[in-house]
C-alpha cells in the first residue's frame, strides 16, 4: 500500500484505491489511509489559491512585458493557464481538469512559489 505511487495518481483513482482498502481495520493502516484522505483533499482545497496566484502572475505578466506578453507568457509550463487568465476565463474547473494528480498540483505550486 504505501509502495502505491499516490502522487501520480488521478484523484479520481485515490479515491478509487481508498474505498477499495477501506475494508481494513488495522489501526495503522486505517491512519495511513485517513492520512492519505487527508492529503489529498488539502491538495485539491489549494484551487482557489493557485487560481489567484496564477491570475496576479499573469497581470505582473501583462504589467511588464505589455510588448511581448505572448512570448513571455510561452515560457512558463502553466502557459495555458496564464492565456486563459489574461482572457479572463480561468475557472476552478480548469484547474481540476489539468491539475488532476498531485504532482501536478505540487509542482505548480513550486512554480508559483505557494507554500
Amino acid at each position: 500500500m504505501k509502495a502505491k505511487n499516490w502522487n501520480e495518481m488521478q484523484f479520481e483513482e485515490i479515491d478509487r484505491q481508498l474505498d477499495k482498502l477501506a475494508y481494513i481495520e488495522e489501526p495503522a493502516t486505517m491512519n495511513y489511509l485517513a492520512e492519505i484522505k487527508n492529503w489529498k483533499q488539502d491538495l485539491q482545497g489549494t484551487y482557489p489559491l493557485i487560481k489567484k496566484c496564477i491570475d496576479d502572475f499573469t497581470k505582473r505578466l501583462l504589467e511588464t512585458h505589455p510588448e511581448n506578453f505572448s512570448m513571455e507568457a510561452n515560457k512558463h509550463y502553466f502557459k495555458t493557464y496564464i492565456f486563459k487568465s489574461k482572457a479572463n476565463s480561468l475557472t476552478i474547473e480548469d484547474l481540476q481538469k489539468g491539475l488532476n494528480t498531485p504532482n501536478k498540483i505540487l509542482s505548480i505550486k513550486k512554480l508559483l512559489r505557494i507554500e
